[in-house]
């Protein structure tokens, strides 16, 4: 799981926040240097994902479907711009992977 500039330089220091839409429940990580992040002991469901850092746009992915036998691979850019103008998220999604680093 990878967080980028619209340029692909890797973004550290970026706020996820992943959201259980049936049960509320949220659980925080930041991405490292390499720009990535990942969760565990996510509990199969529909989740909101928040993707937030200083200078840029704030990206939401509103529908991501996780269960036990698949790991969700997520490629997000985040656009320059005031952290208070939202952005509808372009992630792109892969049901193939097998781990997250």
């Amino acid at each position: 799981m990878v967080v980028r500039n619209p340029a692909g330089n890797a973004l550290p220091n970026v706020t996820v926040t992943i959201t259980n839409f049936a049960t509320n429940q949220a659980q925080t990580a930041a991405t490292d240097d390499s720009g990535t992040f990942h969760f565990s002991l996510l509990p199969p469901g529909l989740y909101v994902v928040t993707f937030a850092a200083a200078g840029f746009r704030t990206a939401q992915m509103t529908a991501l479907m996780v269960d036990v036998s698949d790991v969700p691979n997520l490629e997000v850019d985040l656009d320059p711009g005031d952290t208070q103008e939202p952005m509808v998220c372009t992630c792109r999604l892969s049901l193939t992977a097998t781990s997250c680093s």
